[in-house]
């Protein structure tokens, strides 16, 4: 061991971490302009703060939303008149996501060794889109939020599943569907999840489905306002800015290619082109993938690569990434792989398979969540549903696979040599970090008045 990796420990420690990642988070937001291409989020806020009264589902492009994080956010404009202040919720918001994420991977240990908890924790604290969409002024910073926290009571639920636990679950999943329709994708999971833990506790099954039908139905029915508001109003209950007729809807489908879009995954276009453009709108996978580790599309006073001097270093980030995009897929199928023992001998008084039920129900989560994306896309055909944001508030059931995979990757093993993927793996992270770092570095050097850094 070189005299280097105590300090190299220590800055990987899990509270200096959060420390940094909150620190970054700060500085972002002093400088981060609070709205990004959807400023019909604070039209709404405006028009709560004046009216007192939500708006009609086709008043904007952003009102036939749920309006939880809208009604938390009002007040504070209607008190200070100030957009920042409005986004200083998305700020506290972002940072209680981030001390929730720590909670679960280093209090309830969601992933059991340190190298994966580390390596997952680097990604929550400093990928640059997870960090920005969490401080715009936007729904998603409380959705994020609540996707975590619901997480985390699952985490609670599984340690101790009793009635009190239970309902809060159920509560939370119905705050969340206040806050975003993508919760939609936990009912299903939060009905299965609650009659699974009670027939393996030995309730009878007409008992336990019983209560998961009750649980589901609270959470639906709290987070079902605007569904009834949606429908009532203009007959359609999932209603959204895709119906009402906006000229850029018909503009973004004619990127449209047919089944390929689906499955074009010519990485050499996104490669070439960083920033959003023909080469890319009409590949579905390459958006997810590039606007998950990039601000492929430019959305913020963060110009990122349309800056001459800087423009490739989201193609470093996209080749980088595709280490640790494996480890995530490595991940998710030795995850699966688990599933059938985990069925028939799961014991929820033992840690592991504890551990194992909650990283089932984020990655079920995700699933729905990436299902639901989908499904809107295959219906509307708009390329701009295929972005990495709408995964985050589901981002839990990407650390688990990815820790896991991380975990493979490591062959953490005193008794046998370290394997080669260790160190790609390691180096892959630290070069991401670095670019990551590069990154923020070069946008908020720019907003300050200088130069890009490179």
């Amino acid at each position: 061991m070189n005299s280097s990796t105590p300090t190299i420990e220590r800055l990987g420690a899990g509270r200096t971490l959060l420390a940094l990642g909150i620190a970054l988070r700060i500085l972002v937001f002093a400088l981060l302009s609070p709205l990004n291409n959807d400023p019909g989020h604070f039209d709404v806020v405006r028009y709560i703060a004046r009216h007192w009264a939500l708006p009609a589902a086709a008043l904007n492009t952003q009102s036939y939303q749920p309006p939880l994080y809208y009604l938390l956010a009002a007040p504070l404009y209607a008190a200070t008149g100030s957009l920042k202040w409005v986004q200083a919720l998305s700020l506290a918001l972002s940072i209680l996501t981030l001390f929730v994420i720590y909670r679960l991977l280093y209090t309830d240990k969601l992933l059991a060794d340190e190298r994966p908890r580390r390596y997952a924790f680097l990604l929550a604290c400093f990928l640059p889109q997870f960090v920005m969409f969490g401080l715009y002024v936007s729904n998603d910073a409380l959705a994020v939020f609540m996707g975590a926290l619901i997480v985390a009571q699952v985490a609670r639920f599984a340690a101790k599943p009793t009635l009190g636990p239970a309902v809060l679950l159920a509560v939370l999943v119905g705050m969340g569907l206040l806050t975003k329709a993508t919760f939609l994708a936990l009912l299903p999971v939060l009905f299965v999840l609650v009659a699974f833990v009670l027939l393996r506790r030995g309730h009878p099954a007409r008992k336990a489905f019983a209560a998961a039908l009750a649980l589901s139905f609270l959470a639906a029915g709290l987070g079902s306002w605007t569904f009834v508001r949606n429908y009532r109003q203009v007959k359609n209950p999932f209603f959204s800015n895709l119906d009402q007729g906006y000229p850029w809807v018909a503009a973004q489908q004619r990127s449209y290619r047919g089944a390929i879009t689906f499955f074009d995954v010519n990485l050499w276009k996104l490669l070439a082109s960083p920033a959003v453009s023909t080469k890319t709108e009409g590949a579905y996978p390459l958006l997810l993938y590039g606007t998950f580790w990039y601000q492929h599309i430019p959305e913020s006073n963060f110009t990122g690569d349309r800056r001459a001097l800087f423009n490739y270093l989201g193609s470093v980030i996209f080749v980088l990434a595709l280490v640790p995009t494996l480890a995530f897929f490595v991940g998710l199928f030795l995850l699966l792989r688990r599933l059938p023992r985990f069925l028939a001998t799961c014991d929820l008084s033992q840690p592991e398979d504890r551990r194992l039920l909650v990283a089932l129900v984020a990655v079920s989560f995700l699933f729905g969540n990436l299902a639901l994306i989908i499904a809107v896309a295959l219906k509307y055909h708009v390329w701009t549903l295929m972005q990495g944001r709408l995964l985050f508030p589901s981002f839990c059931g990407l650390l688990v696979p990815f820790g896991i995979g991380v975990g493979a990757f490591a062959g953490d093993d005193p008794a046998r040599p370290d394997p080669p993927s260790r160190a790609l793996l390691q180096a892959a992270m630290v070069a991401l970090v670095v670019c990551f770092g590069l990154y923020f570095s070069s946008e908020i050097s720019h907003l300050l008045g200088g130069w890009p850094f490179f």
